[in-house]
């Protein structure tokens, strides 16, 4: 399974790398949590290089910081993978390319814009993630914008922002969920089977 990181959440930046280490502290949390869960990528739109902290020091900066615990840099260096859709998704590349999808907090000053990363959690059915850069980001369930042939709707993006989310009832439904093993009956021989995750949304509350 695999995370998707809201990109919007990098701002707004912090004033120098000790915050900055204070905000990815908080995120490794969250994202060593989701390991135990079985967890093993977060997809982005961006590079850890592109991903600012500060104006000049980004998330590959603090990955390779020997100032800060190698504990917390180091389960960042396989974590995370592009394109923010996975190749080959056929489904999901047509659902990206019918529509358009954007985030609005108006209440948080987040203007309208597109999210590709909630967009990517949205269309393939998992979990988003944020750093905890602004209270909009504090819920377990983000508002999606959807427009499509005119028509504009909302839908909820499952969402975690620190270790804490994994005990509320709705992501544990959610995981277990998406988790779930889909046995397919066929005529191949059991034991020449592969077994495969399929992933659903989950009941959203």
């Amino acid at each position: 399974m695999e995370l998707a990181f809201n990109e919007i959440s990098h701002t707004p930046l912090v004033d120098d790398k000790y915050q900055a280490n204070e905000r990815m502290l908080l995120f490794s949390k969250a994202v060593a949590e989701a390991r135990k869960k079985g967890f093993r990528n977060i997809r982005t739109h961006f590079a850890t290089n592109e991903i600012k902290l500060t104006n000049d020091y980004s998330l590959y900066n603090w990955m390779f910081d020997k100032d800060f615990p190698a504990v917390n840099r180091e389960l960042f260096y396989d974590m995370f993978v592009q394109p923010f859709i996975k190749e080959g998704e056929d489904e999901i590349e047509a659902k990206f390319i019918e529509a358009n999808y954007y985030f609005e907090d108006s209440d948080n000053n987040i203007p309208k814009q597109k999210c590709l990363g909630l967009t990517s959690a949205y269309l393939s059915e998992t979990l988003a993630i944020s750093f905890q850069s602004s209270p909009a980001w504090l819920k377990n369930a983000l508002k999606i914008i959807i427009e499509k042939d005119e028509v504009v709707s909302q839908d909820d993006v499952i969402h975690i922002y620190s270790k804490e989310c994994f005990t509320q009832n709705s992501i544990i439904r959610f995981i277990e969920n998406i988790s779930t093993l889909n046995l397919v009956e066929t005529t191949i021989n059991p034991n020449d089977k592969v077994i495969h995750l399929t992933s659903h949304h989950g009941q959203r509350s």
